[in-house]
């Protein structure tokens, strides 16, 4: 299941200033059948994509699937609230988190050296 937002187009008020509002929607995709298996709409001002997301992990507890995400929810707490539903994910990481990246990149390098 890949989960991700998009912010809909003509939505957007305020401009470029700090007050700026639009709309977004967040969906959860199955590769498996090519369907949106849900969505949930939301306003920036009033929730974050993460705080979404994190929702509808919630709702997928024990379902069994791999959920992909994109670097935006590299985060402890949605890693965390996806094991303890009970599935697996994967992660896009960026060198933003540059411990985390470096960890992991040795990681990489010695498995492949085997």
């Amino acid at each position: 299941m890949a989960m991700d937002g998009k912010s809909l187009k003509s939505t957007s008020v305020g401009g470029s200033s700090s007050y700026q509002n639009f709309v977004s929607i967040v969906s959860v995709y199955s590769h498996k059948h090519g369907w949106v298996l849900r969505h949930q709409v939301m306003e920036n001002k009033q929730k974050s994509e993460l705080e979404v997301v994190e929702e509808l992990v919630q709702e997928l507890e024990g379902k069994n699937v791999v959920i992909t995400l994109d670097a935006l929810h590299c985060k402890k707490k949605t890693l965390a609230l996806i094991i303890k539903s009970g599935n697996d994910y994967i992660v896009a990481l960026k060198k933003n988190q540059l411990n985390l990246f470096k960890a992991v990149n040795k990681l990489v390098s010695s498995t492949l050296c085997i």
